[in-house]
């Protein structure tokens, strides 16, 4: 078998155990469930039995996609929102068409987030909210993730060309084909306009939970977190008057002050004086995981609600069982769904790739297929957008690095000596992301909302060194950015002095290379030194000395270390072949050379091309970077032992300087 088969075969293997495992131990758990509330009676249910209807061909019904619609605030949410996609896109038998109503910052981030992706049967569009908006702006709520959820009473509004929807909240798993469900619209009456799941706790019942609830249809209001919404008739029946006019009887009436569960309480207060509007869905498409469920459907659970304010630490007997289910689909390789995991007979055509250069397509075996698209997450932990703005007045210096999982435990001691923002991309597999951030999010940069983190998604035999430096560079945002390798710590005062450089620039710097010498030791546990002076005595003392002197000299000798020690100003350099230095240089800047990966000319070919450019090089008098010591890698190991590597490398290296004086003419 081909690897995305094996790999499509061990996840079906997977949840089909958890599924057996499930249901051999339910049983337990349901014995000790608190009692289930009364079900309502046949004339309060609405009927979700298919109406007789026209059918259309089974061609068109397979190929009509499902439009599902989610609502993101902050590049947080969307890791949330990812893992249901998962969940979602490995049931579903349909093309999937998917709304993103989003803030700023999760615009900005899903554009890169899901263009990575490349599905044939997903669809994305982002549409724009404003939190602020007047037709909300008169409902107060104490909601755990506060007014955005009120949002979702919107949505014919922000959608005004799509005719319906299924929404969904990113606290739910999907465990079950949402086509299912979708189709429940043939079984709506001419004047109904939502299908919702009746809410799984006492919540609406007066005098239970709460003295005055809002009001709610009985015998318990509907739960908002799963909701089927014809658009069309929404529009039609004016559902924003009639929930507007019975939010303000109820916040006028002086009892009740706040919309507590935010959308919710509007919907329910809505359809409370508008019963028709709704119909009754099957419990088990919305199987409310609450502090205080009741629910009947946990063995037919379809999709699994998280709606207790502890989430997926909700103390319930069968969060276990769960909760194994959405890691499942949290760490399922999302590469898998490149190629759709069900027989869509009307799935387009998947994405052509970047053409192959016929001159190093011999070499894919050893360097890895060239032009491969690596998908990516920006900004995978909480990040201050504001403070590390663009066009911001104290922020100025990025640091860009690149690194893999293997490797983040450089993260936290690089963040001690770089004071301002770092642009982290960091090479991992889907089955890596939640313990990568368990321990990232501890850090102190991260507590700081200064660490972007980047996730690019393991994919093909080598090591996309250049392609995680593009990524990083990508979303540096400040104007300068600083290039280095993670096995280097940074003396701590380089980035306080190459912010004063750039604020204290009398001419542009848009085509200069600032090079910071760069030191090694032997030793594993040496601490970075403080000052130029303390490195000098350690250099005299053979403790460190410039970063491979005794095996690629040529890498960093046009530095002039000589002329370094005793440097008390800038000076400038010229550049020479096969000088790999690691510099600053403004967003403008060329980008680095994807085609080079492993070990091997990733860095003098962005040397070379700064040159060609016509970049001049200078070189810092004060500070420096020093190697930490480490194990050789899996690349320089390969290039040492292969020869046919390094004859494939020499082929790139000529085919790469050929195009670059084709670039530069000069």
């Amino acid at each position: 078998r081909t690897q995305p088969q094996r790999l499509l075969a061990a996840a079906l293997l997977l949840l089909l155990l958890l599924g057996v495992v499930f249901h051999l131990q339910l049983d337990s758990a349901v014995a000790n469930q608190p009692p289930a509330l009364p079900q309502a009676s046949e004339q309060q249910q609405r009927s979700y039995s298919p109406a007789p209807t026209t059918a259309a061909p089974a061609a068109v019904q397979q190929c009509a996609p499902v439009h599902i619609t989610f609502l993101c605030f902050g590049a947080s949410s969307l890791h949330r929102a990812v893992t249901v996609l998962k969940g979602l896109l490995f049931h579903c038998s349909r093309p999937v068409s998917l709304h993103l109503l989003v803030d700023e910052v999760a615009e900005m981030v899903s554009r890169p987030l899901f263009a990575s992706w490349r599905l044939p049967q997903l669809r994305v569009d982002l549409v724009r909210v404003n939190l602020r908006s007047k037709q909300i702006a008169f409902i107060s709520s104490v909601h755990h993730s506060g007014r955005v959820p009120l949002t979702k009473l919107l949505v014919e509004q922000l959608l005004p060309h799509v005719e319906r929807t299924l929404f969904l909240d990113v606290d739910v798993t999907v465990a079950a084909d949402v086509a299912r469900l979708w189709d429940l619209f043939s079984s709506f009456d001419p004047d109904t306009a939502l299908g919702l799941v009746e809410n799984q706790s006492e919540w609406y019942v007066p005098g239970k939970l709460r003295e005055h609830p809002w009001p709610a249809p009985p015998p318990r209001g509907f739960n908002t977190g799963v909701m089927l919404m014809d658009l069309t008739r929404l529009r039609q029946l004016r559902w924003h008057d009639k929930w507007f006019v019975a939010a303000k009887q109820v916040l006028a009436g002086g009892v009740i002050a706040t919309a507590d569960l935010a959308d919710q309480d509007v919907i329910n207060a809505g359809l409370a004086i508008n019963p028709s509007l709704a119909m009754t869905l099957p419990c088990e498409w919305n199987v409310q995981l609450s502090d205080n469920s009741k629910s009947e459907c946990f063995r037919t659970a379809a999709i699994v609600h998280w709606n207790s304010p502890r989430k997926w630490k909700v103390q319930l007997p069968q969060q276990p069982y769960f909760f194994a289910l959405d890691q499942t689909f949290e760490s399922m390789d999302g590469y898998l769904f490149r190629q759709s995991l069900l027989d869509l007979k009307c799935r387009p055509s998947a994405h052509v790739l970047h053409e192959e250069h016929e001159a190093i397509h011999e070499c894919e075996s050893v360097l890895g297929p060239a032009n491969l698209d690596f998908r990516q997450q920006p900004f995978a932990l909480p990040f201050d957008f504001d403070k590390y703005a663009p066009n911001s007045k104290q922020e100025f210096v990025a640091l860009a690095v690149q690194l893999s999982s293997e490797r983040m435990q450089m993260i936290p001691p690089m963040c001690e000596q770089w004071t301002g923002m770092l642009s982290v991309a960091l090479y991992l597999s889907d089955a890596d992301v939640a313990m990568v951030l368990a321990f990232l999010k501890t850090s102190k940069c991260a507590k700081q909302r200064r660490l972007g983190l980047h996730f690019v998604f393991r994919h093909g035999p080598s090591y996309p060194i250049n392609v995680l430096r593009n990524v990083a560079l990508q979303h540096c945002r400040l104007p300068y950015r600083f290039i280095l390798d993670a096995d280097f710590l940074p003396s701590v005062s380089l980035f306080a002095t190459l912010t004063d450089m750039v604020r204290r620039k009398t001419t542009p710097m848009n085509h200069t290379a600032v090079v910071v010498p760069a030191f090694e030791t032997a030793q594993y546990l040496l601490k970075v030194p403080l000052l130029k002076e303390q490195l000098l005595k350690m250099w005299d003392d053979g403790k460190v000395q410039p970063f491979r002197v005794d095996v690629w000299p040529q890498g960093h000798a046009p530095t002039n270390y000589p002329a370094w020690k005793t440097a008390a100003e800038p000076y400038p350099i010229k550049w020479v072949a096969d000088f790999e230095p690691y510099v600053m240089v403004h967003r403008d800047s060329p980008q680095f050379d994807e085609r080079f990966s492993g070990f091997g000319w990733n860095k003098v070919s962005y040397a070379m091309e700064l040159q060609a450019a016509g970049f001049n090089f200078v070189v810092l008098p004060q500070d420096f970077v020093l190697h930490v010591a480490h194990s050789p890698s899996v690349a320089i190991t390969e290039y040492r032992r292969s020869k046919k590597y390094r004859a494939c490398l020499a082929k790139l290296k000529e085919l790469f300087t050929a195009q670059l004086k084709s670039r530069y003419p000069r």
